[in-house]
């Protein structure tokens, strides 16, 4: 009799959650939450440009969805966004620095 049931087979809320679970959605809607405050202001470590906004709309909706799938897929396209943002950053600062010199 796992969850409470309201009619038949279809359950309603589980009662008794695993630690795993707890994080797991935890986590998710942590990092799902993070995503979307970035997609809504439109800067992650950086200002977004559109395909990081697109990676980061992906991004939040596969968070917030509930199951381990897409908040692995979810966590794989924040990252992407986060890495491309570093790798623009590094890229600025080495154009900057030969005219700083």
């Amino acid at each position: 009799n796992k969850g409470q049931r309201l009619s038949g087979k279809i359950v309603i809320a589980e009662t008794r959650a695993k630690p795993f679970a707890i994080f797991s959605s935890i986590f998710s809607a942590t990092l799902g939450t993070v995503a979307f405050s970035a997609l809504t202001m439109f800067y992650f470590i950086r200002k977004t440009n559109p395909l990081e906004w697109v990676l980061l709309a992906a991004g939040t909706l596969a968070l917030y969805w509930p199951t381990f799938l897409t908040d692995g897929v979810g966590l794989l396209l924040v990252a992407a966004v986060y890495l491309l943002q570093k790798a623009r950053n590094k890229r600025d600062e080495a154009r900057a620095a030969p005219a700083a010199a």
